[in-house]
């Protein structure tokens, strides 16, 4: 089964299959396959979807209701603080983890992804298990 059919979700978040349902967004297939089955390992998570693209994240929140959504913020794919600020007014309950490249990212956008709603920013830096 793939990981955009792991379990139906629920309206709170949870999936059928059980655990907090994850929503996955990371261009890069072999890290997002690696990501997604790591997650599936903890007991308390449950990937419901998973995509290359984020401009479908909007559409794979409203279809599989995830409780966290894990996203790359430097993917050079359209406005990531207008995405968070869209995810934030439509879902309140999500909680929003933006994943970057770089030791530290930069100040100003952190700033502004915080403003607009992001719950955590990680690097890849830490690997799969920082993840």
């Amino acid at each position: 089964m793939s990981h955009s059919e792991a379990g139906t979700a629920m309206r709170d978040g949870t999936s059928t299959s059980g655990g907090y349902g994850v929503a996955i967004q990371i261009s890069n297939r072999t890290l997002r396959e690696a990501v997604a089955a790591q997650l599936d390992e903890e007991p308390d998570l449950r990937v419901v979807g998973a995509t290359a693209d984020r401009a479908e994240i909007p559409r794979l929140c409203e279809l599989r209701n995830p409780k966290v959504v894990l996203f790359e913020i430097d993917s050079g794919q359209g406005n990531v603080v207008r995405l968070v600020a869209r995810l934030r007014a439509r879902h309140p309950w999500l909680r929003l983890i933006g994943l970057h490249d770089d030791p530290g990212p930069d100040p100003q956008i952190a700033e502004r992804l915080q403003l607009a709603g992001l719950d955590q920013l990680i690097s890849y830096v830490g690997g799969i298990t920082g993840i």
